[in-house]
């Protein structure tokens, strides 16, 4: 019979570092030659995993950069019994110490951060400027869309590009 992998769920988890994150990766499979498989990440090869690691959970899963990445799943060293699929990836920022520090009183956390982001900026006065760039040095402008006035503290995502306190 046939050798078959189906059912693949490719399900991102939390970040674990600026640059890696949780993978959560599940499949069925039927008259598989071996004992295990193959995983290729982005087209490189990732790593052999046994049958018996399902489900599988990958604990520092590298972040390509990418808006999107994409896994290969074969029965171990049959490139005929393949299944793939692709995720958007998750926003794995973190802030260079040595940027926020040089303004005085300016924290930001969490660190590296998923879905909020907090900035305070204590006695600063004047201009603000907050730009946010992703682990390939890209700005990331859909961060900074509009808020209506100034605070110290803001717990939001959105803020304009600059303010005067």
């Amino acid at each position: 019979e046939e050798c078959e992998l189906f059912e693949l769920i490719v399900d991102p988890g939390e970040c674990t570092s600026d640059s890696t994150y949780e993978l959560y990766v599940d499949f069925d499979h039927q008259n598989t030659g071996g004992l295990g498989f193959d995983l290729w990440a982005n087209g490189d090869y990732f790593g052999f995993y046994m049958y018996s690691d399902l489900p599988l959970i990958i604990e520092d899963y590298p972040n390509s950069g990418n808006e999107v990445d994409w896994l290969i799943v074969c029965d171990n060293d049959n490139e005929n019994c393949c299944i793939e699929q692709e995720w958007d990836v998750p926003d794995c920022i973190v802030l260079s110490e040595r940027d926020i520090s040089q303004d005085g009183d300016v924290q930001v956390y969490p660190n590296p951060f998923g879905d909020e982001l907090n900035f305070y900026w204590g006695a600063l006065t004047g201009p603000a400027w907050i730009q946010m760039y992703d682990l390939s040095g890209r700005k990331i402008p859909s961060m900074l869309p509009s808020f209506s006035y100034c605070h110290d503290e803001i717990s939001s995502l959105r803020c304009k590009e600059s303010c005067t306190r």
